[in-house]
C-alpha cells in the first residue's frame, strides 16, 4: 500500500473517530504503544496483528533467572515458577525464529538478560544451543546486547553472530569478563556503537586492577576502525590505539582509577561531539591539570556529563566551567559532585544561563529560586537531585511553580524518593502539559489521559527495565542518555528498596 493511502483495513477498530485511519496511521499508533499494549493489539484482529507484529517482535528480550542488585542473593522458592515461564517464553521465540524464515526477517535487535546463578540447568535449562541456533537464523540483526554473567557469554555466542551479522550487526553491547571473545570484533565491518559493559550500573564493576585493563585492551585494539560511539569501563581507554580514538564521536567513561590519560581525549578525539564520565569514590587524581592545559580543547561538543563522586571534586569546579564557557553549542549537560556547595551550583547554574542552546540538563539543586530563574525554558528533559530544606514547606507549591514554565518539558526525573515528595501531584493537577515521562526515585511512568482527558500515571517500569534500561525503553536518546550513571550510588538501593 503506497504511502497517504485512503483505504481501509477490514479488522481495525471502526468507531468514528478511528474509521479514517489508513494503515500507515496505524503502524505510526502501534510504534508509540506499550510492548504490553502492542501484545493485546496482536488478538484484536489478523489486520491489526499484521500491523503490530513488526514492531513487537523487532526487539526480542530473553530473560535468563532473576535479577537482583545483590548477587549473593538466593532465589526464593516463589521465583522458580517465574524463571521455568521465562524459560519457556525464551523457548517459544527462539524456535519461532529457527522455523519461521518470515519471522526471522522480523528480529532486528536481541537483548539477553543473563541472571541464572542460583539454579542448576537440571531444574531450568538455558538452552544455549536453541539460541545460538537462532541467532545463526536471523538475516538482519543489527543490535545485539547481553547484561549479566550467568551463563556467561562466550566464543560460541561471537561465532554465531559474525557467522549471521558480520555485515550488519552495528551495535553491540555486552560484559567483558575474559580475552577470550576479542578477535571477534574485528570481523563485524558496519559496527558504529560499542559498549563494553558500561552504560548500565548493573555491568559494573567486572573487571579490575592490571590484569583487567589488560583485558579491556585487547578488546579496544581488536575493535573495528567504524566505531563513532565507544563506552568502556576502567583505565583501558588511556592506551587505546589513536586511529580508533580519531573517529568516535561519543565518548563514555566509567569508574576509572585513574585520570592519568585523560589528556588523550582531548588531543586525539577530534571529532567527538559527546563526552561522558562517571568517576567513582574510588578515583582520587585530579581534573584541574588537564582541564587548564585543554580549555579550548573538544570545540564541537554537544553533549557532556561529568558525575564526580570522588572526594577531590570542589577544586575542579572553576576550572570545568572556564572549560565549557566556550561550548556554546552544547545541548545536553549533565553535571553532579558529590561534595557539591552552594556557590558551586550559583556557578553551575551561571553557565546554564548563558549556554543558550541547552535542551537537556541535569543537576543538583540547592535554591530553587535561582534554578527558576537560570533553567532555559525551553528544555525537554530534566534531572533534578534537590534538597528536601528547599522542599519542606510546599513541595507542591514548589514544583508547580518550576512546571508552570517549562513548557516544552517531556521528561522530569528527581533522584530521591523522599525529594519527589510532591511533584506527582504538582504534574497531576495539568501543571505542565507537555510531559510524557515522569521519574521519582526508583519509578519511571508514562503520563496519559483517560477518558475524561484527565491526566493519569500508567503502571511503573519494571525494577530490571530500570536497571537495565535502553533507548528503547525510553523511546528518546536524550533521556536514557541524561539518567545514565546516575544509580551509581543511588538508585540501586531505590531499586532495592522499591522495586524488588
Amino acid at each position: 500500500m503506497s504511502p497517504g493511502s485512503n483505504t481501509h483495513i477490514v479488522g481495525l477498530p471502526q468507531c468514528r473517530k478511528c474509521r479514517s485511519l489508513t494503515t500507515e496511521l496505524w503502524r505510526m499508533v502501534g510504534f508509540y504503544l506499550t510492548r504490553e499494549d502492542q501484545r493485546t493489539c496482536l488478538l484484536v484482529s489478523n489486520s491489526m496483528r499484521h500491523i503490530v507484529r513488526p514492531l513487537l517482535f523487532s526487539r526480542v528480550i530473553l530473560k535468563y533467572g532473576i535479577w537482583l542488585w545483590d548477587e549473593d542473593i538466593p532465589f526464593l522458592e516463589d521465583d522458580v515458577p517465574i524463571i521455568e515461564d521465562r524459560m519457556r517464553v525464551n523457548h517459544e521465540i527462539l524456535s519461532q525464529v529457527c522455523s519461521d524464515a518470515s519471522f526471522a526477517k522480523l528480529v532486528k535487535k536481541i537483548d539477553i538478560q543473563a541472571h541464572h546463578s542460583q539454579l542448576t540447568s537440571d531444574e531450568c535449562p538455558e538452552d544455549i544451543d536453541l539460541l545460538l541456533a537462532a541467532i545463526e537464523a536471523l538475516p538482519d540483526l543489527r543490535s545485539f546486547r547481553w547484561y549479566g554473567k550467568y551463563p556467561q557469554l562466550g566464543p560460541p555466542v561471537f561465532q554465531a553472530l559474525v557467522k549471521a551479522a558480520a555485515t550488519s550487526l552495528t551495535e553491540l553491547d555486552f560484559p567483558v569478563l575474559s580475552a577470550d571473545c576479542a578477535a571477534y570484533l574485528a570481523s563485524f565491518k558496519s559496527l558504529h556503537t560499542l559498549s563494553l559493559g558500561a552504560e548500565t550500573l548493573c555491568q559494573l564493576p567486572l573487571l579490575r586492577g592490571r590484569a583487567g585493563v589488560t583485558v579491556m585492551q585487547s578488546y579496544l585494539e581488536q575493535a573495528p576502525r567504524t566505531l563513532v560511539s565507544l563506552s568502556v569501563q576502567g583505565d583501558a581507554l588511556w592506551n587505546a590505539p589513536v586511529d580508533l580514538l580519531s573517529n568516535i564521536r561519543e565518548l563514555y567513561l566509567a569508574d576509572p582509577s585513574t585520570l592519568n590519560g585523560l589528556h588523550l581525549v582531548f588531543q586525539n578525539c577530534s571529532q567527538l561531539r559527546g563526552f561522558g564520565m562517571l568517576i567513582g569514590s574510588q578515583t582520587k587524581v585530579s581534573l584541574h591539570s588537564v582541564l587548564e592545559e585543554n580549555r579550548h580543547a573538544l570545540p564541537h561538543l554537544t553533549s557532556f556529563k561529568l558525575l564526580y563522586y570522588g572526594r577531590t571534586g570542589l577544586n575542579e569546579s572553576n576550572s570545568l566551567f572556564t572549560f565549557l564557557r566556550d561550548k556554546m553549542q552544547l545541548r545536553r549537560l549533565d553535571i553532579k559532585f558529590s561534595e557539591a556547595t552552594a556557590s558551586f551550583h550559583t556557578a553551575l547554574l551561571d553557565l546554564i544561563g548563558g549556554l543558550t542552546k541547552l535542551e537537556v540538563v541535569g543537576l543538583q539543586v540547592v535554591n530553587f529560586q535561582r534554578v527558576y530563574k537560570q533553567l532555559p525554558p525551553g528544555l525537554t528533559a530534566l534531572l533534578l537531585h534537590p534538597s528536601m530544606a528547599e522542599l519542606e514547606d510546599n513541595p507542591q507549591a514548589t514544583w508547580t511553580e518550576l512546571l508552570v514554565k517549562l513548557r516544552s518539558l517531556r521528561y522530569l526525573h528527581v533522584l530521591g524518593s523522599y525529594e519527589s515528595i510532591g511533584v506527582r501531584d504538582a504534574v497531576a493537577k495539568d501543571s505542565c502539559p507537555s510531559l510524557e515521562l515522569l521519574g521519582t526515585g526508583p519509578e519511571l511512568s508514562w503520563t496519559q489521559r483517560d477518558a475524561n482527558s484527565e491526566l493519569a500515571f500508567s503502571k511503573a517500569w519494571n525494577y530490571w527495565t530500570v536497571a537495565m534500561r535502553t533507548i528503547d525503553d525510553f523511546g528518546c536518546a536524550d533521556w536514557e542518555w541524561l539518567l545514565r550513571g546516575h544509580d551509581y550510588e543511588g538508585l540501586a538501593e531505590w531499586a532495592y528498596d522499591g522495586l524488588l
